[in-house]
C-alpha cells in the first residue's frame, strides 16, 4: 500500500486501510478497506481534515506499515475521549465513570505500546482516523508514552502520563469551536482566550476527584516553553513539570503534522526539523533526544524524492531512520524498480532523500495508481519522469 495525500486522491483508487470514525459512537468506520474512492468519499475525507489515506497498487501491495496500537483500542480510545469531551462541554465536570474509562484506556495504551519489540511510531498510522480533536488527544498520548518509556519510566508513571495526555485539551471544550478553528490570525483578545484552556482543564478535573497532581501539573504546563516564553505561568527549564515538558513535544509535533483550518499539515521530516531547531529553546533537550528515537521522518508507504532524481517508496526503516530501505523507480530502462538499502548497500552512500514526495513535481499519483500492471517501459522519464512526468 502507498499513502497518498488527500489533495492527490482520485475517484477509482482503492482504499488499502480502514479509516476509523469517531463520530456518533458508530460501530462503522468512515471508510473501509477495499472501498473504491468516489468524489463524495474524497470530500468527506477533506471535511474531516484527514491528511490522506493508504491506497492499493500493484507495486506496493506487499508494503505493510506497522501499527503501534490495534484498531479495536483506537476505536475504544476515540469513543472514550469523545464521551468525556461531550460530558465536560455540557456539565463542566467529569464523572467518576468517565474518569475510570480514561484510566482504563490509558492502561491499555501503555500495555500495548510496551508489548512492541521496538517502539517506532509511524505518524501516518496515527493519522488514519477522523476528527482532529479526539485523534490529537490519542496521538499525543501515544507519543508521550513512547517518550516516557525511552526515558525509563515505570508502568504506573506511564499510565499517569497517558491519562494527562488524553485529557490535556479538555479545557478547549469551553472555548468556541469557531475560535479554535479560526482560519485567520487571532486577535490579542482571542489569543488570550485560547491561552486559558490549560487552567480551564485543571479547574474541571481537580474538583471532587483524586487525579494525580503529576497529571494535573502536566496538563497545566503543556504550553510552557523551556526558555520561559510559554504560558500560563512563564516557567522555564526544569521548573516546568516533566510531564508538561513531554506533553509539549508530543503536542507540537502532532499539531504540526495535522491538517488544520488555518494551514496545511507539515511533513514529518519538517516537523522533526522544527523540534530539533528549538531543542533547548522551546523544548527540553533530553526529551527531544528521546523523541528522536521513536519517531519516523519518512514513514513506510510514502513516496520520497532521492538525490539522484528518482522517486521511491519507503518500504522499511533502519536504525538510522534518515536512511531507510526504499523501492526506487526509474533506475534503468529495462528494470521497473530496484530495492535499495540507503544505510547498508554499497554504491548508494551518496544517495539521500531530498524530501517527501507529497507535492513533488516528479510524482503523478493518479498515473501511478491507475495502472494495474506497470511494465518496465512505463517507468521512464515520461511516466514518473525527472522532468515532471
Amino acid at each position: 500500500m502507498i499513502f497518498i495525500p488527500t489533495s492527490s486522491l482520485k475517484p477509482g483508487m482503492v482504499v488499502a486501510k480502514t479509516i476509523v470514525s469517531s463520530y456518533d459512537n458508530s460501530p462503522l468506520p468512515l471508510v473501509t478497506k477495499g472501498s473504491v474512492l468516489t468524489n463524495c468519499i474524497i470530500r468527506r475525507l477533506e471535511e474531516r481534515s484527514l491528511s490522506g489515506c493508504y491506497i492499493d497498487t500493484e507495486f506496493t501491495k506487499d508494503i505493510e506499515p506497522g501499527e503501534i496500537i490495534g484498531q479495536m483500542l483506537k476505536k475504544k480510545a476515540l469513543n472514550g475521549i469523545k464521551k468525556v469531551f461531550d460530558e465536560v462541554s455540557v456539565t463542566r465536570k467529569i464523572s467518576m465513570d468517565n474518569l475510570s474509562l480514561v484510566t482504563e484506556i490509558a492502561k491499555e495504551l501503555v500495555l500495548q505500546i510496551l508489548e512492541s519489540d521496538e517502539i517506532l511510531i509511524d505518524f501516518l498510522d496515527l493519522q488514519n482516523y477522523d476528527d482532529y480533536t479526539y485523534r490529537h488527544s490519542l496521538s499525543v498520548a501515544i507519543f508521550s508514552v513512547a517518550i516516557g518509556h525511552k526515558l525509563g519510566y515505570s508502568t504506573s508513571l506511564l499510565m499517569d502520563l497517558a491519562t494527562g495526555a488524553l485529557l490535556h485539551d479538555i479545557g478547549k471544550t469551553e472555548i468556541s469551536i469557531d475560535l479554535i478553528n479560526k482560519p485567520g490570525r487571532l486577535t490579542d483578545e482571542e489569543y488570550a482566550t485560547i491561552r486559558l484552556h490549560p487552567e480551564m482543564a485543571v479547574e474541571r478535573l481537580k474538583s471532587g476527584h483524586s487525579i494525580s497532581s503529576f497529571v494535573l501539573n502536566g496538563i497545566l504546563s503543556h504550553h510552557e516553553r523551556f526558555n520561559g516564553t510559554g504560558y500560563p505561568r512563564g516557567l522555564s527549564g526544569t521548573d516546568i513539570p516533566v510531564y508538561g515538558r513531554i506533553l509539549a513535544v508530543a503536542d507540537v509535533y502532532d499539531a504540526l503534522t495535522s491538517v488544520r483550518p488555518y494551514r496545511k499539515a507539515w511533513f514529518p521530516d519538517e516537523a522533526i526539523e522544527y523540534l530539533v531547531k528549538y531543542r533547548g529553546i522551546h523544548f527540553d533537550p533530553e526529551i527531544i533526544d528521546a523523541f528522536l528515537k521513536i519517531v519516523v521522518p519518512y514513514p513506510v508507504g510514502t513516496m520520497v524524492e532521492l538525490s539522484n532524481g528518482c522517486p521511491a517508496i519507503v518500504i522499511r526503516n533502519n536504525e538510522n531512520k534518515m536512511r531507510p530501505v526504499v523501492r526506487m523507480f526509474n533506475v534503468e530502462d529495462d528494470i521497473p524498480f530496484r530495492e535499495v538499502d540507503l544505510m547498508n548497500d554499497k554504491g548508494y552512500e551518496d544517495i539521500y532523500i531530498t524530501n517527501l514526495g507529497y507535492n513533488s513535481r516528479l510524482i503523478d499519483y493518479n498515473a501511478f495508481v491507475a495502472r494495474e500492471n506497470i511494465m518496465p517501459e512505463d517507468i521512464s522519464d515520461g511516466y514518473l519522469g525527472k522532468d515532471g512526468g
